[in-house]
């Protein structure tokens, strides 16, 4: 067990030995951490338990579950995490602490949603809540339906900072939309 809460680490220590080959559990709580890729994790194959709560993440790599195969506790609860990449399947009764981050619950999340509605293996989770759209803010993920996890338009605003036009000159900007597309693999 190693313990390095409270230490304002920027990075998850990483080792070009196997000194960190045995750690069953890694505490990092209370730092300055702002992203979890798999590269960070490489260190840690026997991890069981990651606390990664009230950092400063943005950005978690989900497939990290599926690398870390022992892994059974995983705590991302305040941090500053808005969506999650990858859609996963979690282990039989894992734990997901993801409360206390400000979530937008749109189409990429929709995964999310679903995992943590497995009835037949349960994921134990502290029910994280949307906060954007304001629609669904406050809103747990678990109670919400497949059909509100919605992605609206992109909306790129001009590479322009300053217009200057004389009264009755035409002034144009150019904005462009597009929207996310997905296609649906399988329904169930």
């Amino acid at each position: 067990y190693l313990d390095l809460s409270n230490n304002e680490l920027q990075h998850i220590p990483r080792s070009e030995n196997d000194q960190y080959s045995n750690l069953v559990k890694l505490a990092l709580s209370n730092n300055q951490i702002h992203r979890l890729a798999l590269t960070d994790i490489r260190a840690y194959p026997r991890l069981q338990q990651l606390d990664l709560s009230s950092n400063r993440l943005q950005y978690v790599d989900m497939l990290l579950v599926h690398h870390l195969k022992n892994l059974k506790q995983l705590f991302l609860n305040s941090n500053m995490l808005r969506t999650l990449t990858n859609n996963i399947t979690f282990p039989n009764n894992f734990h997901l602490k993801l409360s206390s981050n400000p979530l937008e619950c749109d189409c990429r999340l929709r995964w999310l949603r679903n995992a943590l509605h497995r009835v037949e293996y349960p994921i134990y989770h502290d029910d994280p809540q949307c906060e954007t759209p304001k629609a669904l803010a406050d809103k747990k993920i678990v109670a919400l339906r497949d059909e509100q996890f919605v992605c609206g338009p992109i909306i790129s605003k001009p590479d322009l900072t300053v217009l200057i036009a004389t009264t009755g000159e035409v002034a144009t900007l150019r904005c462009d939309v597009s929207c996310l597309r997905f296609t649906v693999l399988s329904i169930k």
